[in-house]
């Protein structure tokens, strides 16, 4: 048993997906690992180009399509259940690796086995020049009496996140009550709730691409209302 690594996706544009996958494809780590990606009803142009370019590489990729654009919580909450092995990474589809991400958050949930779940920073790309706008600085340890204390809204990258299938489903999964709310966030805070710690590593493990037509840039409700509303009642 290894890593099952999670991609949600729907209409990306295809050379950002393909710089996705080729940092999947090229990563260090030697062990076992699939890549789950779930088409949330994309369009039939860039369905058929990613099919095409994933029967190029030699990792085991898997696609499943959805019937219909459902969202990101549905889409992730299917693709868990999809998911081989216990340990899983997560991954946005315009996102990209650094090659030696999947080895370093082994390495630490190999190290630590209290650890059930594991992000890291991210540089924040802007879209056309590829400049480095923003380097994240979350702290390596995260607990509901720091979480409360600071009032953290923002402590972990999700498209970074390394996670226990077991605990997820357990604690969670995503709520899909919350579509258009910052789903992740109240799955972190539930995980906290529960007694669990979030860790992050302090190096850098993913480069982030910014998009304005991003999920993070086009929430229907006030996410920081949300957040600190949530942080209250742990």
């Amino acid at each position: 048993m290894c890593i099952s690594i999670l991609i949600p996706f729907y209409n990306t544009k295809f050379e950002y997906f393909k710089e996705c996958l080729d940092s999947i494809e090229n990563q260090t780590f030697n062990k076992t690992y699939e890549t789950i990606i779930i088409n949330d009803g994309s369009n039939i142009d860039i369905t058929n180009k990613i099919k095409e370019y994933i029967k190029t590489l030699k990792k085991e990729f898997k696609i499943y399509d959805l019937d219909n654009n459902y969202g990101i919580v549905y889409a992730l909450n299917f693709g868990l259940l999809k998911c081989s092995f216990n340990l899983i990474a997560r991954m946005d589809s315009d996102d990209i690796m650094k090659l030696d991400r999947l080895q370093k958050q082994y390495n630490y949930m190999l190290s630590n086995k209290e650890c059930v779940i594991l992000g890291g920073q991210c540089e924040i790309i802007e879209e056309n020049t590829k400049k480095i706008k923003y380097v994240t600085n979350h702290n390596n340890i995260i607990t509901k009496h720091l979480v409360k204390k600071e009032e953290l809204t923002w402590f972990i990258n999700h498209p970074t996140i390394m996670y226990k299938k077991d605990i997820i489903l357990k604690v969670g999964p995503y709520n899909e009550d919350l579509k258009g709310h910052a789903e992740d966030t109240y799955l972190w805070i539930q995980l906290l709730k529960n007694g669990y710690e979030l860790h992050n590593l302090n190096d850098i493990i993913l480069t982030y691409r910014d998009l304005p037509d991003s999920l993070s840039h086009n929430f229907k409700f006030d996410v920081t209302k949300d957040i600190i509303k949530w942080i209250n009642t742990l």
